[in-house]
């Protein structure tokens, strides 16, 4: 059983997208099937994360003017997508699979270092003092996870 989910878990809230893990999890060990669930979610922390159109990755950096800064959603607020952001850092999807019954088999970051430019400004860089780069660069990371027992679907 092969589960796919491309910049989907992003809009699901955590307690729903626990739900959901779980009874596919449980579904596949009641039908005794391995399981394999293949999710690249947009990671709230990465400069893509606010879903603000202007930060999409094939803009980031576009030359044409923004009206927002870089990971504005972090920051200031002041705008915010027309859709449901569950906020979900790469950590706490890392914690939230974990807790599920999952082993995360393998976890890639599609576009690595984008928006890296943007953190040599000195300022931008103190005020993300609380954030890793493994945070603010991710911006979307397929994981590839199966359950914590079971037959291994690789």
């Amino acid at each position: 059983l092969v589960v796919t989910s491309e910049s989907v878990f992003e809009h699901i809230p955590s307690k729903d997208l626990s739900l959901i893990l779980e009874n596919l999890r449980t579904y596949a060990a009641r039908t005794n099937r391995p399981l394999l669930i293949l999710s690249r979610p947009t990671i709230f922390t990465g400069i893509c994360g606010s879903h603000l159109t202007e930060w999409y990755r094939h803009n980031v950096y576009s030359k044409k003017a923004k009206r927002s800064e870089p990971w504005e959603h972090l920051r200031k607020r002041r705008y915010v997508a027309d859709t449901y952001l569950n906020e979900l850092t790469r950590a706490d999807y890392r914690h939230l699979f974990e807790a599920c019954g999952y082993v995360i088999y393998s976890e890639t970051v599609e576009n690595p270092g984008l928006g890296a430019e943007y953190l040599h400004e000195p300022a931008l860089r103190e005020e993300f003092a609380a954030w890793s780069e493994d945070e603010l660069l991710s911006n979307e990371v397929m994981f590839e996870l199966i359950p914590a027992t079971g037959a291994d679907p690789l």
